[in-house]
């Protein structure tokens, strides 16, 4: 905040320009400058006001560092809210002629429930008899003080003289500026800062931070971003490990479809080779029935259908019992080495030849079947 010496080098001069508590208006950058005028040579101080107002306490605090020296105030374009009791620490009141003075009861931002309001109202009305007891060196009474205050009162600096807010007036030769647009300009002012006030209050809302300093929310709103960056590099190295084990899981999948496949083959072919196994020694049980004369040739003969039946039939019982053809007595011939009545007593191998003469019509390209051939043998041979 800067400071001017003027010549007779005892006076200062010192301002307040623009909203109270904001950058560098504030009690304590305020209360420094006056020691660093002091320093300088300074016994008494000038103090120009245009303010809006603004934070009460810090307005309090320059209030107090002013009401214990030599001040003489100059009221230059606006004093309103707290600008208006900081003016009334001055020794002298001066206030130019074109100038706007504003009081009103002081008011506050807040989030909260009931009870929490009550308090705020409280702290309310202390704050408004500390400002009234400023206000006091006007010789007005209470009750019209807070009836000024309860209306927001602006006033003209001839107003502001009649009411003994202020001892001189500063003639400017210049057209008085009209309440309207003192009114305008205060509230574009101010509605600045209750829109920056209003963001503060949200974001130390969201954040559960009360009365946190601007500082401090920005400080939080930086920690919060580097956690979430963190958080998003975290999400991230645990979204491609899920990745890459999908990926792992998938090819395990596909192995073990693989092996399934596999052993799904095998079982297969081991099926099948046991139903080859079975069906050949079912035919070879089957063929040594017909040798040992228990099954007809021409009851199984596959020339006819009932003989196809018959033996798929005796096949299908030699599967569920192998030994089921060795209760079945003999109705027939014993189709093994036997005395041949064509041939006198030459014995006769009824199976050996039926091969024989199923390899014969093979190699001739006829196709005969063993039961034929055993049908035709027996009765070469005059075989029943």
């Amino acid at each position: 905040m800067n400071y001017r010496i003027l010549d007779d080098r005892i006076t200062a001069e010192v301002f307040i320009m623009g909203a109270i508590g904001v950058e560098e208006l504030t009690a304590k950058d305020f209360t420094n400058t006056l020691h660093e005028a002091e320093a300088a040579g300074a016994k008494q101080f000038i103090l120009r006001i245009n303010s809006p107002g603004g934070e009460v306490f810090e307005a309090i605090g320059i209030f107090n560092a002013l009401a214990e020296r030599d001040v003489t105030v100059s009221v230059e374009g606006l004093a309103a809210s707290s600008a208006s009791f900081i003016a009334m620490a001055g020794k002298r009141v001066k206030m130019f002629d074109n100038s706007m003075m504003m009081i009103h009861n002081p008011w506050t931002f807040a989030a909260g429930d009931a009870n929490y309001f009550e308090k705020i109202q409280e702290n309310l009305d202390m704050i408004k008899g500390i400002i009234m007891k400023a206000y006091g060196r006007t010789g007005l009474s209470e009750k019209e003080l807070t009836k000024m205050m309860d209306e927001e009162t602006w006033l003209t600096a001839q107003e502001a003289m009649d009411k003994k807010f202020i001892d001189e007036i500063v003639q400017t030769n210049q057209q008085p500026q009209s309440k309207a647009v003192a009114v305008k300009q205060y509230y574009n002012s101010i509605f600045k800062e209750t829109r920056k006030a209003n963001k503060m209050l949200k974001i130390q809302s969201a954040l559960n931070l009360p009365g946190a300093s601007e500082e401090a929310l920005v400080a939080s709103i930086e920690a919060i971003k580097k956690a979430k960056n963190e958080v998003d590099e975290q999400m991230k190295a645990i979204n491609a490990d899920i990745e890459k084990q999908k990926q792992q899981l998938a090819a395990k999948e596909e192995e073990l479809k693989a092996m399934k496949a596999k052993l799904e083959a095998l079982e297969k072919e081991k099926k099948d080779a046991a139903e080859k196994q079975e069906s050949e020694q079912a035919v070879a049980i089957l063929n040594k029935a017909v040798e040992d004369g228990k099954i007809l040739p021409a009851e199984i003969d596959v020339t006819s259908e009932e003989g196809k039946k018959k033996r798929q039939a005796f096949l299908d019982r030699i599967r569920m019992n192998p030994k089921v053809v060795d209760l079945m007595p003999v109705i027939g011939t014993k189709m093994t080495a036997g005395k041949s009545p064509s041939s006198g007593n030459s014995p006769v191998n009824v199976p050996r030849e039926a091969q024989e003469l199923v390899a014969e019509k093979s190699k001739l390209g006829i196709r005969m079947s063993f039961t034929d051939a055993v049908s035709e043998i027996m009765k070469k041979h005059g075989l029943k």
